[in-house]
């Protein structure tokens, strides 16, 4: 037991130091903060007004998740060229250390304004 639980602490702090030293890694953050910032407000009224867009880049292919929001509140053009330039950085980060993953395929949620909000269905 003592032996398992010193190599999961000695996994996790081996890990918390490669993503620390990554040169993506402060900018990937950045892009996060972005990101969430330009999605914050989900308001939503009619039909059509939500969107869903994949973030982060699997080793495998495809996303880690999709991020809903508004239309009407999001900055679309610049959202997608931040979400962009996350991907690149962690398909760069993927590349150069031979990161694997699951290679279980993350489809587009359908997306809703319910309760006047954009929501992943």
């Amino acid at each position: 037991m003592k032996k398992t639980m010193l190599m999961l602490l000695l996994l996790a702090f081996s890990c918390q130091k490669e993503e620390a030293t990554a040169p993506e890694a402060a900018d990937m953050k950045r892009l996060r903060a972005e990101i969430d910032s330009l999605i914050a407000d989900k308001a939503c009224g009619a039909e059509r007004t939500c969107g869903a867009i994949g973030l982060g880049s699997k080793p495998c292919g495809g996303h880690w998740m999709y991020l809903s929001y508004s239309l009407r509140a999001a900055d679309v053009p610049l959202l997608a060229r931040k979400v962009a330039a996350y991907n690149q950085l962690e398909a760069a980060l993927n590349r150069r250390e031979n990161r694997v993953s699951d290679c279980t395929v993350m489809l587009p949620p359908a997306v809703a304004c319910t309760d006047g909000q954009c929501k992943n269905l």
